[in-house]
């Protein structure tokens, strides 16, 4: 059966190409092709960037389905286009050369407007510049501007995408993540796990803070394990059992000017270790505002300041515990995030929005009812000169002072919305740790 379709197939081909034939004036018989290819009605878009979309479409043939098509007409337009303004739009060029009949094309339409709707279609033409007509309209938005780099475990050698902690040294990256702490040199990776049986390794999985001193060693917190000491060969560990630290469950770390070493737990108060000495703050023996500590940050003139997951802040200052909550000036008790501005400002991620502290008295705050951040919860901050950067459980906002920017995965390549992490090198470029790997974005 299948050999008598394919024959009766064939006729037809061979009855077709008579009836397109004629005679000219020498006698010789010419094949006149007045078939032209079929009109694409799988056009589609995808991957969308900041100055780019890709088209996606299955290719036709010369005639109608069959066979080889000569030329494509891209077009694309900010308005609908159709069959009457079709040669109105603008062209895409260069347009790749048709595949055999049924095979996939992938054409990037490049050089446009950042958040922007586009329209577009295609026409194919044969070798007789018989075209076709126009195929289906498909529209799709540009993203915000800016490049992305993203690294997963897909891509990388990480094990996790889960990335909890960001920092520098020269052109090393070290990322926190839940699965070990992952060095990048910008060429290679290499990933640092626990081993029960080697005691040279890290003192656990889940790298949740870095922080890296003067001379270079990185200072790692872990979610339920304790700290880690690396010089870039050997680990010195520090928990409950080998130390005077307390408690395993580390919510923040941080080193101060001085090399001491600041390490929040989750109940046990404030840690400070001098590399030799252990000094304990609670509120059995001092008047931090709270034990439950959730964040640990050090400003340029060596305040340390702490946040709480309920009980505020506080400033230490080597001798006094001055406490900041509800009652007197930031808008939640709990409060995820600490960063500082050029102007000493003190910035605080809360679960009510972003404070704003200028130090002495004044508060600045912002919410989804007073501007246009995205989420009240604020889990990480990065305030630089230009642009302060929020993150959320919903996306990443960027502040000039005035003016919001909303990014999330709908108009970025963003990897996740969940913002653990922000830090931004000395060219501007923000490294980002999400719940889905890490996103970097540059060019903005």
């Amino acid at each position: 059966m299948f050999i008598r379709i394919i024959l009766l197939l064939i006729l037809a081909l061979a009855l077709l190409q008579m009836a397109c034939t004629e005679d000219d004036e020498n006698g010789i018989v010419t094949t006149l092709d007045t078939i032209p290819p079929a009109a694409v009605t799988t056009l589609g878009t995808s991957d969308p960037t900041g100055s780019s979309i890709t088209l996606n479409w299955i290719s036709v043939g010369d005639d109608e389905y069959v066979g080889r098509a000569r030329v494509y007409d891209i077009r694309y337009s900010t308005g609908t286009i159709n069959e009457s303004n079709f040669e109105q739009a603008t062209q895409a060029l260069p347009t790749p050369y048709p595949r055999v009949v049924g095979y996939d094309e992938t054409f990037i339409v490049s050089d446009l407007d950042p958040e922007t709707f586009y329209y577009f279609a295609i026409k194919v033409a044969d070798d007789a510049i018989n075209w076709s007509g126009i195929s289906n309209i498909v529209s799709s938005k540009t993203h915000i501007a800016g490049d992305w780099i993203v690294f997963n475990t897909e891509n990388s050698d990480l094990l996790s995408n889960k990335i909890m902690d960001i920092a520098f040294l020269n052109s090393n990256r070290y990322y926190g993540t839940g699965e070990g702490l992952g060095h990048f040199d910008g060429e290679s990776w290499t990933i640092y796990t626990h081993d029960d049986v080697d005691n040279n390794t890290i003192i656990g999985n889940q790298v949740n803070h870095i922080s890296i001193d003067d001379i270079g060693r990185l200072w790692l917190g872990t979610v339920v394990s304790g700290v880690s000491l690396f010089d870039g060969v050997n680990f010195t560990n520090f928990n409950d059992t080998t130390s005077d630290l307390t408690s395993n469950s580390i919510r923040g770390l941080q080193v101060d000017n001085s090399g001491n070493v600041w390490i929040g737990t989750s109940s046990h108060g404030l840690f400070k270790y001098d590399n030799s000495n252990w000094t304990v703050y609670n509120n059995s023996n001092s008047n931090i505002g709270s034990r439950f500590i959730s964040t640990v940050n050090v400003d340029n003139d060596n305040n340390v300041w702490i946040g709480f997951s309920f009980g505020g802040a506080s400033k230490y200052d080597g001798v006094t515990f001055t406490n900041y909550d509800a009652s007197n000036g930031l808008p939640s008790n709990a409060v995820w995030a600490i960063d500082f501005d050029e102007n000493n400002n003190i910035w605080f991620g809360t679960e009510n929005g972003v404070a704003v502290f200028d130090g002495t008295s004044s508060w600045t705050i912002y919410n989804m009812t007073n501007s246009n951040i995205i989420d009240n919860v604020v889990i990480s901050l990065s305030v630089g000169q230009n642009y302060k950067w929020i993150g959320t459980r919903y996306g990443l906002n960027r502040f000039d002072g005035t003016n919001w920017k909303t990014i999330t995965t709908f108009n970025s390549q963003l990897p996740d919305n969940f913002i653990n992490v922000i830090t931004v090198d000395q060219l501007g470029i923000i490294y980002l740790g999400t719940d889905n790997g890490i996103g970097i974005y540059s060019n903005y």
